[in-house]
């Protein structure tokens, strides 16, 4: 006979019970990460979020942020990130009613963003322009401007490229300064202008949609023409036989339509031109007004990301410097707000490092002449194709 094989239980080895100190510390930290891997798991969360965004697959994007809201509840983030997210969906949705329940959860997401992050004027501002998207009435307007008031106070505002998945090298304005200017600016005169636009008076409100409609009309009448003309054409191909008799009628009715829908049309000009010439200057300025938020909106939606990149850093050279024109260096491309400046930063910079035969034919000094000139005759830009062609053309006459 073998020898009796033991029961399994025998070969187990039972787990040491963990020490006192050890089970209180499991039960205060329950699920104990490092700050930095905790971190660099909700960017990674963030960046899958916005990748499905941006491949149109909306469902997965808010199914991400959902369960991201779920594990990491208490990071601002994520609830940035959330908004953004639920504003882009709703931004493509047709049917009103989950337009709005989009758009709620995204003000949600940014509200509960500024809470657990007061320092940060970048969350402040992205809820302050949910506010005012979703604004209607009065009240709701005062909501916004207490939040834009509330962001202006802050005493230490943290730095918008710390709470961007974008690497601070691949911001748009170098420096922290700036970039804190950047969004402190929308909120002292953006914000309060794009509500001024809203809260116009009922008088202004209907003045603005009657040249409105108007226009709308007259652009349909328009159309309804184009399409009445090239109907007809196709019809006169077709080689339609009729009599006569037939014919003369049929050019005497459209000949009497058509006085009466170019009259029409001409009254409704006459209507449009009068009202125009009636408005003041201020209203026509605010009728051709577009909204910075509507213009980025369109450009974010295109596939080609330079537009977006170009106004963003236009946007932000204007409210950093307060000008829209500046001088750029030939060589360096580096930007400057006045001639001065630029003309000190090339004779600095570059003029010494140009070559010894450059260096020899460089004028010391300019004459009255070429002062005059420089100064005030009118430049344009040059073609350089046309001033190609001249050198050649002079040595081929005689």
């Amino acid at each position: 006979m073998g020898n009796r094989k033991r029961p399994p239980s025998s070969r187990t080895k039972h787990p040491q019970s963990p020490s006192p100190a050890a089970a209180s510390e499991e039960l205060d930290h329950p699920n104990s990460v490092s700050p930095e891997s905790d971190s660099s798991t909700i960017k990674q969360e963030c960046d899958r979020a916005l990748n499905a965004l941006r491949r149109g697959n909306h469902t997965k994007a808010l199914r991400i942020m959902k369960d991201s809201c779920a594990k990491h509840g208490g990071e601002a983030l994520i609830h940035r990130v959330h908004g953004t997210v639920c504003v882009k969906v709703a931004s493509i949705i047709d049917d009103p009613n989950s337009k709005q329940r989009h758009l709620k959860n995204a003000i949600e997401a940014a509200r509960k963003a500024a809470e657990l992050s007061p320092s940060s004027i970048e969350f402040a501002h992205f809820y302050a322009n949910l506010l005012y998207e979703a604004a209607s009435d009065g009240k709701e307007y005062e909501e916004v401007m207490k939040e834009c008031d509330r962001a202006l106070k802050i005493e230490n505002p943290i730095d918008p490229a710390k709470e961007s998945l974008q690497e601070e090298s691949q911001q748009k304005i170098a420096s922290a300064e700036g970039r804190i200017a950047h969004v402190q600016g929308w909120c002292k005169l953006g914000g309060r202008n794009e509500i001024k636009k809203a809260t116009k008076t009922q008088e202004e409100r209907r003045k603005e949609i009657e040249v409105r409609v108007a226009a709308a009309r007259l652009l349909q009448q328009q159309k309804s023409e184009m399409g009445l003309g090239q109907s007809e054409g196709e019809r006169s191909d077709q080689g339609v036989t009729v009599t006569p008799g037939s014919d003369r009628r049929g050019e005497r009715r459209k000949c009497g339509s058509n006085a009466r829908k170019n009259g029409t049309n001409t009254e409704r000009k006459d209507w449009v031109r009068s009202y125009w010439n009636s408005m003041t200057l201020e209203m026509k300025r605010e009728l051709l007004k577009i909204k910075v938020s509507d213009l980025k909106g369109y450009f974010w939606s295109s596939k080609d990301g330079l537009a977006s990149d170009v106004l963003n850093e236009l946007l932000a050279y204007g409210l950093e410097n307060k000008s829209w024109r500046f001088w750029v260096c030939c060589r360096c491309n580096e930007k400057f707000v006045d001639a001065a400046n630029h003309l000190h930063h090339v004779v600095q910079e570059h003029m010494e490092s140009l070559m010894p035969k450059l260096q020899e034919v460089l004028p010391q000094s300019a004459d009255n002449e070429w002062i005059e000139m420089i100064l005030n005759c009118s430049w344009k830009p040059l073609d350089i194709s046309s001033a190609v062609k001249m050198p050649l053309e002079s040595k081929e006459m005689p």
